[in-house]
């Protein structure tokens, strides 16, 4: 496999919020506590220091939740260990629980964060950093994560529990598996990807656990940890906030402080609501909100006094679940973080959220954006390079490059632009007559030469028309490139699935990604096959 590092900039990965982030625009300094630069690590280590976790509890929900794994994967059991010594640090990434991977650009998270932690464990041998990915498993919107694209084919799942997704049975996932094993037979690496399908998504198994050992079964000896937060024991840590933001809506009027500064150059996504949290029972995940002095469940006959509502809380923390504001927070009192790996979209939201840190005096980790790929395949490629097109034109606007190339190839420039000229002296020349004679005139003139300029572009058009219908297999090879870099519009990333990309090259394709995919990198990947 051939591989290039190609600039992020014109790419369209990457968001003028994220740019000014990661250039160190004054305007968002405000918005975050580090650098993002591997520099920034030597202050955040000791800044970190100061923000105790619960050491003991995570080893030992951590050692639960990898019973079945720590005799198979050493690095995984040292690296959960290594958690009880003040001297370790995690850096984390999160997503929801994609199906055997989900698309491309989950894997680039794992991959980012797992170099990121190899390359802090050579810079700082004094301490020991443990690469995490907190599953989102406390998410209920099954849609997102109910399909898969293998080889082209929509898969979907189907299923009628609700509730939170990480707790939910595997009913109906042979089906899907069935058919996705069909989708890739006969590739270089469908036979290990079959038989982890048939081990991961075991009988018995939750969501959440079959996800663990999928991921694991991939990345377990790079010693990456899986953690499921939607935990008793955990949620116990974190009663002084839920309260806080049932009291004091606290949330709220900090994010929309913050928005308030930021909207005035971005877009920003995320809307806070008055209180940030869902009410979470075995099938129900449900928004808490304030009538008066009533606190009520979305959607359900729950209700609660200020003081109904706080005991259940002291008692039954279990069923407080932090949404998109307060999962960040959450993450870092429950792990002693260094950094949060995250897409495009969740850099920009977490800065939304700095004052909420504040507020409950909680760490602020380095965010560092994600590394991203493109996978092109010898075929097409070939076909354009041919037009004698290159890496740099990958990321042009579809039409403009088709029209350029078209012109280009058929040697032939506009029929019409010298007419065009031609004809603007000349009503020029009839506007100045005219003028002289009667200045009335000149609206009729300018009208004709409208008309007439609007005649020759209509020309221009046809005459392009059949340049195009002459080079139809030119246009093709253009479409067909830019389909794989961009399906529908789309980044490759969003739409191939990583079930898609291992079932044809196996762990080769992993090993060229992982060894290329560098943490505060200002390009992106493309790897030639």
């Amino acid at each position: 496999m051939d591989t290039r590092q190609l600039p992020l900039e014109g790419s369209g990965f990457r968001s003028k919020l994220l740019n000014d982030y990661l250039n160190g625009d004054d305007f968002l300094k405000q918005f975050y506590a580090f650098s993002p630069s591997l520099d920034s690590f030597g202050k955040v280590i000791v800044s970190r220091e100061k923000f105790p976790v619960n050491r003991s509890l995570l080893v030992q929900e951590l050692l639960k939740q990898h019973k079945d794994f720590v005799s198979r994967f050493p690095t995984v059991s040292s690296n959960i260990k290594s958690l009880e010594n003040n001297s370790t640090f995690t850096v984390t990434t999160g997503h929801q629980l994609c199906l055997a991977g989900g698309p491309l650009f989950f894997i680039y998270k794992i991959l980012t964060v797992i170099n990121l932690a190899a390359e802090l464990n050579k810079r700082f041998p004094d301490c020991k950093f443990v690469p995490v990915y907190w599953m989102a498993t406390e998410d209920h919107d099954f849609e997102e994560i109910a399909g898969l694209n293998v080889n082209g084919q929509e898969l979907k799942w189907n299923h009628l529990q609700a509730g939170a997704t990480g707790s939910m049975d595997l009913q109906g996932l042979e089906e899907f598996f069935v058919t996705a094993e069909k989708s890739i037979a006969g590739f270089p690496g469908s036979d290990r990807l079959k038989q982890i399908f048939h081990s991961a998504y075991a009988s018995g198994r939750t969501l959440a656990e079959a996800t663990r050992a999928f991921v694991l079964d991939f990345f377990g000896d790079e010693g990456l940890l899986v953690l499921d937060a939607d935990v008793p024991a955990f949620k116990k840590e974190f009663v002084h906030i839920f309260k806080d933001e049932l009291i004091h809506e606290s949330s709220f009027a900090a994010v929309n402080a913050a928005d308030k500064v930021l909207n005035t150059r971005y877009s920003m996504q995320v809307k806070p609501r008055e209180i940030n949290l869902f009410y979470l029972t075995e099938n129900f995940r449900s928004r808490i909100v304030r009538s008066g002095k009533t606190f009520e469940v979305l959607n359900s006959n729950f209700k609660f006094s200020q003081e109904e509502i706080l005991s259940e809380v002291e008692h039954h923390p279990e069923r407080f679940s932090p949404n998109v504001i307060l999962r960040p927070v959450y993450q870092e009192v429950l792990l002693p973080n260094l950094a949060y790996i995250g897409g495009p979209a969740e850099t920009a939201y977490w800065l939304q959220f700095k004052q909420v840190f504040d507020h409950h005096q909680v760490f602020y980790p380095v965010l560092v954006p994600r590394n991203h790929a493109v996978i092109i395949e010898s075929k097409p490629w070939k076909h354009w390079t041919k037009l004698g097109l290159g890496h740099s034109e990958l990321f042009i606007d579809r039409e403009k490059l088709i029209t350029d190339v078209v012109k280009k190839v058929s040697g032939e420039e506009s029929v019409t632009a010298s007419a065009m000229i031609q004809l603007k002296e000349v009503y020029a020349s009839i506007l100045d007559q005219a003028a002289k004679t009667e200045v009335t005139l000149k609206p009729a003139v300018e009208a004709q030469l409208k008309k007439s300029m609007k005649g020759l572009d209509r020309i221009e058009k046809k005459h392009f028309a059949a340049l195009k219908r002459k080079h139809e297999l030119v246009i093709r090879h253009i479409r067909e490139m830019m389909e794989v870099v961009k399906p529908d519009g789309i980044p490759q990333e969003r739409v191939m699935s990583f079930v898609t990309l291992y079932a044809a090259y196996g762990d080769s394709i992993l090993d060229a990604l992982k060894k290329e995919m560098v943490p505060f990198s200002d390009t992106f990947t493309v790897i030639h096959t």
